[in-house]
């Protein structure tokens, strides 16, 4: 009778064991779901950062695409300038001096 009543309290005892086991797991398992709900929450929030870093980066790029295209037509502008004003120097300048026949 009392191998009867000690086996029973070994099983009582297994089971108690058992239980606080899986309420541990359980635990376990709640902080787990609720650590992927926060990980989920803080990619979504990354990937939203990135796209708007993403868009703003491409808005700067046009902006420098536009600035060095107004620079090259301010660049082509002052060239064609120059290339006058020399022209226009030259041909005052050819036309002060003598042509080397009429220095002869």
């Amino acid at each position: 009778d009392t191998a009867k009543c000690e086996a029973a309290l070994k099983l009582q005892r297994k089971n108690k064991e058992q239980k606080l086991q899986l309420e541990d797991l359980q635990d376990q398992l709640r902080e787990s779901n609720n650590q992927i709900t926060e990980l989920s929450v803080l990619k979504q929030q990354v990937t939203v950062m990135m796209k708007e870093k993403d868009e703003a980066f491409e808005m700067r790029v046009k902006e420098i695409m536009q600035m060095r295209h107004k620079e090259r037509e301010k660049n082509e502008h002052l060239m064609m300038q120059i290339e006058q004003l020399t022209q226009e120097l030259n041909d005052r300048h050819m036309g002060s001096q003598p042509a080397y026949h009429e220095s002869l």
